[in-house]
C-alpha cells in the first residue's frame, strides 16, 4: 500500500503569548512579497522601524484574549482537524454506495499534517521530508474557499520548486472551492439557526484586500462574491436582509469596500439591530474573528444601541470541515 501525505497549509499563528513570538510571525508574513507588493526598500524600512517595534505588543493583549488555557485556538483547532481527517479518511469505503458518499483511494494509506506560511517549518521543508522518507505522493489543500495571489499563490510555487529538483513526485493541490456545494451548504447551516427572525441581518465579511491587488488581476473579489451569492440562494435571503463588507484594512492606501467598522455604522443608522456576523473566508478562527469580530465588532454594535450581535463560528475541526477536505483531496485537487 502506497503513502499518501495530505498537507493542509495555513497563515499560521503565534504559538506563545510573547512580543518575540509576535515579532517573528509579523515580520514573516508582513516581508513575503505577494502579500505587500511594495518596493523592498520603502517597505522594509516602515516594517523593521515603526511596525514590529511597537504592533507586536498591541497584539499580545489582544491574542491573550482569545487563547484558551494558555493555547492559541487556531492552532488547537488544525491539528484537530488534522487528526480527525486522518481517521475519517481510514473509514472511508472503497466505494461510493450512492452518489452522496465519498470513497477512499484503496491503495492508499494517508498522514496528514498542517503546514503554517509564517510560522514553524514551512510547506517546502514539511514536504522535502516526506519525499525523503519515501513518500512521494503529496496533496496540497491551502484553507482558502477564496483564491488569492496573496494566500493561495506561494503553496503553488513552493510546490512547483519542489517539482523541478523532485520530478518524480506525485504533487498535487487545490486551488480554491468558493461555491463547492459542501462547503455552502455548511457555511449556511452555521448561520441559519440564527437568522429565523425576519429583522435579523446577516453581515457577511471578508478579509480586505489592497484596490490595486484587484486591478492587477487578483480573482479574489470575483471568487467571495461567487460565495456571497451561493450562500444567501442556499438560505434564501432577499437582497435586503444581508450585506458584505471587508476587515482588516491597513495603511492609508484604499483597500476593497466597505469597509467593516464603518458599514456596520452605516447599517446601523439604516435602523439594524440585530446583527448576524459571518465570515466564511476564514476556515479556522483566528484573531480576526475571535478578536476583531466577536469581541471588537460586538463592542461597537452593542455600544452603538444594537440589540443582540451574534458572531457564527468558522468550520473549524468540525465533521462537515473533514468531510469538506476529505471532498477536495478525493475530487478536487490538480496534479502539477
Amino acid at each position: 500500500m502506497s503513502k499518501h501525505a495530505v498537507i493542509l497549509y495555513t497563515i499560521g499563528s503565534p504559538d506563545t503569548l510573547t512580543p518575540a513570538c509576535t515579532r517573528d510571525f509579523l515580520n514573516r508574513f508582513l516581508s513575503d512579497k505577494l502579500v505587500v507588493k511594495l518596493p523592498r526598500f520603502l517597505w522594509q524600512p516602515i516594517l523593521q522601524t515603526m511596525i514590529l517595534r511597537s504592533r507586536p505588543a498591541r497584539l499580545v493583549d489582544r491574542y491573550q484574549k482569545i487563547f484558551v488555557d494558555g493555547k492559541n485556538p487556531y492552532l488547537a483547532d488544525m491539528e484537530l482537524l488534522c487528526s480527525k481527517l486522518k481517521a475519517y479518511l481510514e473509514n472511508l469505503p472503497q466505494s461510493p454506495k450512492d452518489n452522496d458518499e465519498l470513497a477512499s483511494d484503496p491503495s492508499s494509506e494517508y498522514t496528514v499534517v498542517p503546514a503554517y506560511a509564517y510560522t514553524g517549518e514551512g510547506l517546502s521543508a514539511i514536504a522535502e521530508n516526506f519525499l525523503n522518507q519515501g513518500i512521494n505522493k503529496i496533496t496540497v489543500i491551502p484553507l482558502f474557499p477564496q483564491y488569492s495571489d496573496t494566500t493561495s499563490k506561494r503553496p503553488r510555487l513552493e510546490l512547483l520548486d519542489l517539482k523541478n529538483t523532485n520530478p518524480q513526485a506525485n504533487l498535487s493541490i487545490v486551488h480554491s472551492y468558493p461555491t463547492n456545494d459542501i462547503y455552502i451548504k455548511a457555511v449556511a447551516q452555521m448561520a441559519k439557526s440564527h437568522l429565523e427572525d425576519e429583522r435579523t441581518h446577516l453581515l457577511i465579511t471578508y478579509h480586505s484586500l489592497p484596490q490595486s491587488y484587484i486591478t492587477m488581476g487578483d480573482p479574489y473579489v470575483n471568487e467571495t462574491s461567487a460565495t456571497t451569492n451561493a450562500i444567501v440562494k442556499e438560505l434564501g435571503l432577499p437582497k435586503e436582509r444581508y450585506s458584505v463588507a471587508f476587515q482588516s484594512k491597513m495603511g492609508p492606501m484604499p483597500w476593497l469596500k466597505p469597509y467593516l467598522e464603518d458599514h456596520v455604522d452605516d447599517i446601523q443608522a439604516k435602523g439594524v439591530n440585530k446583527l448576524v456576523v459571518l465570515a466564511p473566508g476564514f476556515s479556522t478562527d483566528c484573531l480576526e474573528t475571535l478578536y476583531d469580530l466577536d469581541i471588537n465588532l460586538k463592542e461597537q454594535f452593542l455600544n452603538h444601541g444594537g440589540e443582540s450581535f451574534t458572531y457564527v463560528p468558522c468550520l473549524n475541526a468540525t465533521d462537515e470541515q473533514v468531510k469538506l477536505m476529505a471532498d477536495l483531496l478525493l475530487n478536487h485537487a490538480t496534479k502539477l
